[in-house]
């Protein structure tokens, strides 16, 4: 069952990295589609840059059309002057005068010769520039589209990929999740009943020290150490006090791991005690009446609340209880039963396993050696307001009995906010079987051997009406 939920853990896993993978190609088709947008902006620029380009030509062709008009005026004008010329030398000029007129039109002519040269050297690099640029932006659009092209392809080759190890991995898990759900019907249908013969083998060797076999064989009173037969399995007394506040710690490892497993809000079975199936109608309207969600109503109060006190009032150590007071005020822990009552009632007792290497450490309830948990609950002060006390070790007994009591708050809390959807008989039940849960851990908490007389009458399957 462990390995099927590293499976089903794996698939998920996996399952949400293919989902990131898969945000990552939508992701990059945006970006390409942006690429795309910038691809478009450039052929917009360059048919911009075609436009101006040809502006620019007409602007050329303008001005060569303008200097052929000059060059024609100069021409014409040079014929003037020639005609100057010819008519000042008819005149009889003077050759200082004829000089001077030809220096003049010499300086003219230069200056139209170089700026002609300047307005070429311009066309020439405009015309080199346009080149340039339209080769660019034709290599950088076919780059720009074959990549597109390529990416858009690999994008869709991983899509569909993805969607079939998508399907793949959901189906999968739609499978693990059946393996899981039958796996706990069949868990939730025997670890009950292997819990409950497990604590009264136990009960019976910490009371009788007798060797139980699995095979049914005879059972031998021993004084000294109990010893195993065959293949059947044995269980050992050390220690009398210790052992019992164990609870037989081993063994009951395995079936709280299968029992931690099962759900919280499951139907009440018959597999500890047997309810009848039609309950009275006084029992039923008492309860219906106690339900009812009141503001000053308190969640146990009378002789509801007293039950609870045998449970949370065992202490299982031979100190008076003022010698356990006096010591609780001094290392800070409550030993009032009211106390750790109203700490239940007000859901602020907390429970944890107790960190590796401290599984020798003594319960503070009941001074058994096996304390494997610790809690700490809180404490009202009128002055500082809500307050924890500090982390105390208890055992495997002791957190039985405060995590039942915690169950039939929890239950009561939850009924009467209307958070269960089950009709009032099956809360009824339900209360029942927790009322009798207080009751049998009570009784297994009990140093006094009387109790297993109480136990004999209370069997998986047996009609108990007096419930």
């Amino acid at each position: 069952m462990v390995l099927r939920g590293s499976n089903h853990d794996e698939c998920q896993q996996k399952y949400n990295k293919l989902s990131l993978e898969h945000e990552q190609l939508i992701r990059r088709n945006a970006e390409s589609e942006k690429q795309l947008n910038i691809h478009k902006q450039m052929l917009d620029k360059e048919t911009r840059a075609k436009g101006h380009l040809r502006a620019d030509n007409d602007l050329l062709q303008n001005t060569v059309q303008e200097l052929n008009q000059r060059i024609v005026m100069l021409f014409n004008r040079n014929e003037e002057k020639a005609n100057q010329e010819r008519a000042i030398v008819s005149q009889a000029l003077t050759p200082q005068e004829l000089q001077i007129a030809v220096a003049e039109l010499r300086l003219l002519l230069q200056e139209e010769k170089e700026r002609t040269a300047s307005l070429e050297r311009r066309l020439e690099d405009t015309s080199r520039e346009l080149e340039d640029v339209t080769r660019t932006l034709f290599e950088e659009a076919n780059r720009m589209v074959s990549l597109e092209a390529r990416r858009r392809s690999q994008a869709e080759e991983q899509s569909e990929a993805l969607k079939g190890r998508l399907e793949e991995l959901s189906h999968r898990c739609d499978l693990e999740s059946a393996q899981n759900k039958t796996l706990k019907e069949r868990i939730r249908s025997s670890s009950r009943l292997d819990l409950f013969r497990v604590r009264e083998l136990a009960w019976n060797q910490s009371t009788d020290n007798i060797s139980v076999t699995s095979n049914g064989s005879e059972a031998k009173r021993e004084r000294g150490n109990s010893k195993s037969n065959g293949s059947g399995t044995s269980l050992r007394r050390t220690n009398s006090a210790p052992f019992v506040h164990g609870l037989c710690y081993q063994e009951e490892e395995a079936q709280e791991l299968a029992m931690e497993e099962l759900s919280i809000d499951e139907e009440p079975t018959a597999e500890y005690v047997a309810i009848p199936q039609e309950l009275p109608a006084g029992p039923l309207a008492h309860f219906s009446e106690f339900l009812r969600p009141e503001p000053d109503k308190e969640l146990l109060s009378g002789r509801l609340g007293e039950k609870a006190a045998p449970c949370l009032r065992i202490f299982k150590s031979r100190k008076s209880i003022g010698n356990r007071i006096v010591a609780g005020a001094r290392s800070g822990f409550i030993s009032s039963w009211r106390q750790i009552n109203r700490a239940l009632a007000e859901n602020t007792c907390y429970i944890e396993t107790l960190p590796a290497g401290h599984q020798q450490i003594q319960c503070d309830c009941c001074e058994s050696t096996h304390a494997a948990f610790r809690t700490r609950m809180g404490t009202k002060d009128a002055e500082e307001g809500l307050g924890y006390t500090e982390w105390r070790p208890i055992c495997h007994s002791c957190r039985e009995r405060l995590v039942c009591v915690a169950d039939l708050y929890t239950f009561i809390r939850n009924a009467r906010a209307g958070v269960s959807k089950k009709d009032l008989p099956c809360l009824f039940r339900e209360f029942l079987r927790l009322r009798m849960r207080i009751n049998l851990t009570t009784m297994m908490s009990l140093p006094d051997e009387r109790h297993l007389n109480v136990l004999t009458t209370i069997r998986p399957g047996a009609n108990n009406n007096n419930t």
